[in-house]
């Protein structure tokens, strides 16, 4: 039964439920109602609050604490440093590159649909993300890129491109002839 359903059947009254997802990860509270996630986001203590599964996940990825994992308090200093980085124009000047990214990932799922062969979108997503990414913030070109030939890579994985996979899910497997053909 689809969670939409669940949460009007059952808890249209109350706005809000648990999900219990395990073994797979913790436990989620689900707000459904306006009213509900209102309260929260007004009230900061619960709304400044970063759910404790963030510093897991990303711990493999960044290396440790991250702006994205750390209680207000700790990152506070660091909006401060970085917000230039979020204002309007600095983004605005971001999105010629943002969509050349997307115009090649674009020609990638055109070049996928020809082929007629199976492919993981997750995986030639993924790689656009770090595309975007790479370009739009770091001003590099990813070890993982979907297009042709750039900076530092060409359309294989280079060690680095597949490190970045294994800590981002685990989506790349050497042994998948589908996922090897792709990286």
């Amino acid at each position: 039964m689809p969670l939409g359903d669940v949460a009007r059947e059952h808890f249209s009254k109350e706005g809000v439920y648990y999900i219990d997802l395990w073994p797979v990860s913790g436990l989620f509270l689900t707000v459904v109602s306006p009213n509900v996630a209102n309260q929260i986001h007004a009230n900061p203590e619960i709304s400044m609050e970063r759910p404790s599964l963030l510093p897991r996940f990303f711990k493999p990825i960044c290396g440790g604490p991250s702006m994205f994992d750390l209680r207000e308090k700790d990152w506070k200093p660091w909006r401060a440093i970085f917000s230039r980085g979020f204002s309007a124009d600095h983004v605005l000047s971001l999105v010629p590159g943002m969509v050349d990214e997307t115009i090649v990932y674009c020609e990638t799922l055109r070049s996928r649909a020809v082929e007629k062969a199976m492919f993981y979108l997750d995986l030639t997503t993924l790689r656009f993300t770090v595309d975007v990414i790479g370009k739009t913030i770091l001003c590099v070109m990813s070890v993982i890129s979907i297009a042709k030939p750039k900076l530092i890579c060409e359309q294989e994985c280079t060690p680095g491109g597949s490190i970045w996979l294994q800590h981002l899910g685990g989506l790349y497997d050497e042994s998948d002839p589908v996922a090897s053909s792709q990286c």
